[in-house]
């Protein structure tokens, strides 16, 4: 996002103002949202990060050894 980079700073430490006067919408929950552990625990698609995904990946090479 440009504005992080024009304040020099990181989503997760963008004032709540910040988004919401990019949309009224946002509120607090903002911030759970893209939190890293809810982004990568949310892509549990093949080959993802997520932790369930990577420990099925795990046992399907070691069922092969």
């Amino acid at each position: 996002m440009n504005r992080c980079i024009e304040l020099g700073t990181t989503l997760d430490a963008l004032p709540l103002a910040e988004y919401k006067a990019l949309s009224p919408v946002f509120e607090e929950d903002v911030y759970a949202a893209i939190d890293l552990l809810t982004c990568v625990s949310q892509r549990s698609i093949p080959g993802g990060p997520a932790p369930q995904t990577v420990a099925a990946q795990i046992e399907d090479v070691l069922s092969k050894i």
